[in-house]
């Protein structure tokens, strides 16, 4: 009798450790607490990193989400508007000086 997928079903290959359509894990197989790597039933060390499994059957430890840390503020592009307008504002500054001078003459 050809093993089954407990999640969907799936027909498995011998000595799967996931199943090929799902994902799913096959029952039976062991994931190293440490890696992540899926094991035989009945080994006691993780082929990948060499990490015991004999307490990676009991329970996986909980996972953590870990958050992002914040991103830095973007003060460049705002330091170059600020200059820009300053700048702008002189000129205008400067024409209307340049204007009256102009005209008073």
């Amino acid at each position: 009798m050809t093993p089954t997928c407990s999640g969907c079903g799936h027909p498995l290959k011998h000595k799967a450790r996931y199943c090929t359509r799902c994902g799913a894990p096959v029952s039976g197989a062991r994931t190293c607490p440490t890696c992540g790597i899926a094991n035989d039933g009945d080994s006691n060390f993780c082929f990948a990193c060499g990490e015991s499994l004999v307490l990676a059957s009991v329970a996986p430890p909980p996972t953590t989400p870990t958050a992002s840390p914040p991103s830095p503020p973007s003060t460049g592009a705002r330091a170059r508007w600020l200059v820009a307008g300053i700048l702008l504002g002189a000129l205008l500054f400067g024409a209307g000086v340049f204007g009256l001078w102009l005209f008073d003459r």
